[in-house]
């Protein structure tokens, strides 16, 4: 007997948990992790000034720390930031006001990574490597998305060339995006330029999600002839939704975010010139999307609204600094940056060793030809829908680059980085299906052949990035642009006893490498400069004190061996020299301290004087009874025998005020006392005292300190 066979049937193959796209995509992110993470914490060596200045407003909310917190002395606009608006202090600012003001979320990302690795270098560049390789991702979904052409099937059982341009691009431009020279660069700063790239991907990719899910509801729709019940249009609510949550976050990822809404805004409005009616469908979704990016980005545009410093107050530094500026015109220096921009891209790049090896340009040349090819794609395919949001996608992120001062500044233009990534995707396979169709549509050995040409070119364009960043991460200069002295004198700081007093000189405006090398104990280092070569600051009576000499203040540290012979040079680097101060030393020449005091606030310790030719030396040693917090100014009185001023010397303990002095902390200056050239030989009394110069205040009463002989 017979059995009948069942019907044949189409069948389709059950779908792989993992294709071949995503062992190659894996493999591609794994080659971004390297190049990104491969000895991040010495390459660049040390730790610039911003990227210090993150890691310490991390550390401060770690340890909730009130801000706004300006760890610097030179950031003097705080005082007209808040001049007519009382400082709003929170532990969870939705904006970081210090260091020209930056937006927060890097530095909110950084206080995991901190918390994890310590305050080191690592753990500062960790977030924006981080970020580098979810780049990668983005830019593959982005150009997934992106690539995806107009009645393109999803069966996965056929195979065309329009099918195989879909599957090809987006790996391509992952491998771009993994080597493109400045995404691995700021991959590699612990700045917040790069958290930015994957967020402004990830919105492209919802949005085109939601445009695809909203239109094939439509058709389904239509097919079914169920309409729905609330007239929304083609509402597909989940990925714009999305969409807006990131197109929010961005705005506390990085300035450039801020000129993203205009990418939608200027898409929209050549999609309703273009096709009004289908656009009108989806009124709904795009509300959705910007209401939602309204709510996410609201406590930072509250901030803003309160503090409207901020939003031209950086703007307006970068637009007016740099050597192509024209102050007054911004217009020209605008006109003449689209130029300078597209040189930056493909011929002179950014000079600044800071953001690049100077002068090599954003695309290598194999890059700039396939980017060429995917724009001359774009236009012989005239201007499909997704193609022309990419070309606005690429203008736009062009922009803040366009309007600063200093064209090309790469990282104003890492916005460019995932859409140019996509263009050289799309210019490589379409040279690859041109080549194939022109040399050997059915030869399948000669497009294998084809295949690993392309591959050995993408290959090629890796190991010239790759080149490039050891030839920069190796430059002789970069340590100095790195702050590498400062991260190294602040290591030494931390290795020295917690009971010491530690002493900089001279001062320096930017502290903040030192600082988070010191794992932000900014108390514990004391900065003094002495213009006038005549203070010292001592430090404890019993405890001992390091005096951190930079190399090139040689005579700070002859009069720290004349004045405390007891020393000990214990460290002598190439930056600076360590000059140690034991408990034991005595840090007045008098054994018996006098009892005069200032109001309980200072107290003197010692003093003596010395004449020579017609000055009088007053050195005065003080020691500090309480904290103050103003300036004061110290006058020092000759009077003659009956109380008349012969001669006086007023002003501010030289470069260290009185503000910085801490409780039990002895300072040593000396006074230089011009003698009237009619003075009398004969006994003279010297007078000092404390006042505070903007009110006339006295800090107490004038003392006298004893008598001296003029012969």
């Amino acid at each position: 007997m017979s059995v009948e066979s069942p019907p044949v049937t189409d069948i389709k193959p059950p779908r792989r948990l993992i294709s071949w796209q995503h062992v190659n995509l894996l493999a591609i992110l794994l080659l971004a992790a390297i190049l990104r993470f491969w000895r991040l914490d010495s390459w660049p060596p040390g730790l610039h000034h911003d990227e210090a200045y993150n890691g310490l407003d991390a550390l401060s909310l770690l340890n909730r720390e009130t801000f706004p917190i300006f760890y610097e002395g030179w950031e003097l606009y705080a005082q007209d930031i808040h001049q007519n608006r009382p400082i709003y202090q929170t532990t969870f600012p939705p904006f970081f006001e210090g260091n020209y003001g930056r937006e927060p979320l890097t530095i909110y990302l950084s206080t995991g990574a901190i918390a994890l690795f310590g305050p080191t270098p690592f753990a500062v560049r960790f977030v924006p490597a981080l970020a580098g390789i979810l780049a990668v991702l983005a830019t593959y979904l982005a150009a997934k998305i992106l690539s995806k052409l107009p009645g393109q099937g999803t069966d996965e059982g056929t195979f065309s060339q329009q099918e195989a341009f879909s599957n090809l691009t987006p790996l391509v431009a992952a491998f771009a995006m993994a080597i493109l020279y400045p995404a691995i660069t700021y991959s590699r700063y612990g700045d917040r330029v790069m958290v930015f790239v994957p967020i402004a991907a990830f919105t492209v990719y919802c949005f085109w999600r939601g445009i695809e899910a909203a239109e094939a509801r439509r058709i389904s729709e239509l097919e079914s002839g169920i309409a729905p019940p609330i007239p929304l249009g083609d509402f597909a609510p989940k990925w714009f939704f999305i969409g807006g949550l990131f197109l929010g976050l961005g705005l506390y990822a990085y300035a450039a975010a801020r000129f993203m809404p205009l990418l939608f805004l200027a898409f929209v409005f050549l999609w309703y010139v273009r096709d009004r009616v289908t656009l009108r469908r989806q009124w709904a979704n795009l509300t959705l999307m910007a209401l939602t990016s309204v709510i996410v980005a609201f406590p930072l545009i509250l901030f803003m609204i309160r503090h409207p410093y901020f939003l031209i107050f950086r703007s307006r530094v970068i637009a007016n600094r740099g050597l192509g500026t024209f102050p007054g015109r911004p217009w020209i220096t605008w006109l003449l940056n689209i130029g300078r921009v597209i040189r930056g891209l493909i011929w002179e790049g950014d000079s600044n060793l800071l953001h690049n090896l100077p002068g090599r340009p954003y695309l290598d040349p194999i890059q700039f030809v396939l980017a060429s090819a995917g724009i001359v794609r774009i236009i012989l395919r005239r201007f499909e829908r997704r193609e022309v949001f990419l070309l606005l996608w690429l203008l736009v992120m062009l922009l803040p680059g366009i309007l600063s001062g200093d064209a090309p500044h790469f990282g104003r233009l890492i916005g460019a980085a995932a859409p140019l990534a996509i263009l050289v995707a799309m210019g490589a396979v379409w040279l690859g299906q041109l080549l194939i169709n022109r040399f050997a549509p059915e030869n399948m050995r000669t497009t294998q052949f084809l295949a690993i040409g392309l591959t050995i070119l993408m290959l090629v364009s890796a190991s010239i990035a790759v080149f490039d960043y050891v030839r920069y991460a190796n430059l002789s200069e970069l340590p100095v642009i790195f702050d590498y002295s400062d991260w190294q004198l602040g290591q030494y700081a931390t290795s020295l006893p917690d009971d010491a007093t530690i002493y900089l000189t001279p001062n320096q405006e930017k502290m903040a490498t030192i600082y988070f090398a010191m794992e932000g104990q900014r108390n514990r280092l004391r900065s003094f400069h002495s213009p006038g070569e005549s203070l010292i600051p001592a430090g404890h009576q019993g405890q001992p004190a390091y005096f951190l000499v930079r190399t090139h203040a040689n005579s700070v540290l002859g009069r720290l061996e004349e004045q405390f012979p007891q020393g000990v040079l214990e460290a002598n680097t190439p930056s600076f020299i360590s000059y140690w101060l034991p408990e034991s030393s005595s840090r007045s020449l008098n054994d018996a301290p006098s009892e005069i005091s200032w109001s309980g606030a200072i107290a003197l310790d010692d003093w003596w004087v010395e004449l020579s030719g017609e000055t009088l030396y007053v050195t005065l040693v003080w020691e500090t009874q309480v904290a103050m917090t103003r300036d004061y100014t110290v006058y020092v009185h000759l009077l003659d025998s009956d109380g008349s001023l012969v001669s006086q010397l007023d002003r501010p303990p030289d470069g260290y005020p009185t503000s910085d002095w801490t409780p039990g902390e002895i300072i040593q200056d000396q006074y230089q006392i011009a003698l009237p050239p009619d003075i009398r030989p004969g006994t003279y009394r010297i007078q000092s005292g404390f006042y505070h110069l903007p009110t006339q205040e006295r800090l107490g009463e004038p003392r006298i300190l004893g008598e001296v002989e003029i012969p």
